[in-house]
């Protein structure tokens, strides 16, 4: 991660919004090129891709953290002991593909893990899970809360997001505008 401050004129290279003056904002080169490379494997072989992972559909600031034994800490608070994270930059990585000169590829969204999974069908297959004579009461249970916990905006629902890539000019499923 590399942390940028803004010019005088309030934006950074290729930045579409007007990111106040002296902002700190959050850019992965890597991230990018790896993003790029698999939109450039994608056009190459065809299939397609999802990035599914904690971030930001509208940039990522401030999204550095550390954690140790499943706490979050400052992150310089014990050198080698911390695990450090931040937020995926999901427009950034879509602009770098979208934009790539020599690649056809395309990718779409991000959308949140919760619209993601109940427009792929996760609410009807849990309730054919449960209704099956062989499910338990408990394991109904289970399987309900899993679910809870993937698709509600309080849980995983919305700090998760999707982005898909694909050779289509198409939406792929789960992307539909």
């Amino acid at each position: 991660i590399t942390l940028l401050q803004t010019t005088d004129e309030g934006k950074l290279e290729n930045d579409d919004d007007d990111t106040p003056v002296g902002s700190i904002v959050e850019v992965c080169p890597q991230g990018i090129l790896v993003a790029q490379d698999v939109a450039s494997l994608v056009q190459r072989q065809g299939g397609a891709a999802l990035f599914i992972d904690y971030g930001s559909a509208q940039g990522s600031r401030d999204s550095l953290r550390g954690f140790a034994r499943h706490e979050q800490v400052p992150f310089l608070s014990r050198p080698g002991q911390v695990d450090i994270t931040a937020d995926v930059d999901f427009m950034a990585l879509k602009h770098a593909i979208n934009h790539q000169s020599d690649n056809t590829a395309r990718a779409f969204g991000p959308v949140t893990q919760g619209e993601f999974l109940m427009s792929m069908g996760l609410q009807e297959r849990t309730i054919r899970l449960i209704e099956r004579d062989e499910t338990t009461d408990e394991q109904a249970e289970r399987l309900y809360q899993s679910m809870v916990r993937l698709v509600a905006p309080e849980q995983m629902g919305e700090r998760y997001k999707v982005l898909a890539i694909t050779r289509s000019d198409e939406p792929p499923p789960g992307f539909e505008l």
